[in-house]
């Protein structure tokens, strides 16, 4: 039998990495909501294509009370299984914008550079209308000295100016270790009970399905 019948195509990771966003979300219900698939499709925000260059903010995004404070640092701990929901629960404070743009989020690695983050801060401070949320995920994968460049520059570059929007997002589990949870622990920010699946879900399907129709 093809496995493109079956489905099973679609549960193989390494396969799953080479499979277009729009077709993705044909993936049966059940299919694509699952912890590397979510992640994927959000990596992909960093590989924006012509359109998505394109799509328009044309409204400041709502920002979590209590959890996202405007013109402070906001550090939020949470399980790694949980990055990318806790991630769309703060864009979904905006249910009619679009999602998450590719210069709004960067995802660290071991080898995320300091100008990359860098970049995030000046657009964050520099951003026309405050309209958008600026992300930092896993903060916690930079290495000691990238941590600690990265939050100098910060300090720099936020200096004398109290309307930018940026959160940093660690792993519960490297808290205890982490240089920056360390150095911005006057900043924890609390989350409250994420959204269940199925929301989440509701919320890419509907703004996945307007920008394949624009």
């Amino acid at each position: 039998e093809d496995p493109k019948q079956d489905g099973s195509e679609w549960r193989t990771p390494a396969r799953y990495t080479q499979i277009p966003l729009t077709i993705k979300l044909n993936v049966p219900e059940g299919e694509y909501l699952s912890l590397i698939e979510l992640g994927e499709m959000l990596n992909e925000l960093a590989f924006p294509s012509p359109s998505e260059k394109n799509r328009g903010i044309t409204e400041p995004r709502k920002l979590r009370k209590f959890i996202v404070l405007e013109g402070k640092k906001n550090l939020i701990a949470v399980d790694r299984w949980q990055m990318w929901k806790a991630v769309l629960f703060l864009y979904m404070a905006s249910p009619n914008l679009p999602m998450p743009t590719y210069d709004e989020i960067v995802v660290c690695t071991e080898d995320t550079t300091v100008e990359e983050i860098t970049l995030l801060w000046y657009r964050a401070v520099n951003d026309e209308g405050k309209k958008r949320l600026f992300c930092l995920v896993n903060a916690d994968k930079l290495p000691y000295n990238v941590s600690e460049e990265v939050l100098n520059n910060l300090e720099v570059i936020t200096q004398g100016s109290d309307e930018f929007k940026i959160v940093i997002l660690i792993s519960t589990k490297e808290q205890a270790k982490s240089h920056i949870a360390s150095r911005l622990s006057g900043y924890i920010r609390k989350l409250p009970i994420l959204p269940s699946d199925t929301e989440i879900t509701e919320y890419i399907m509907s703004h996945s399905k307007a920008e394949i129709e624009q």
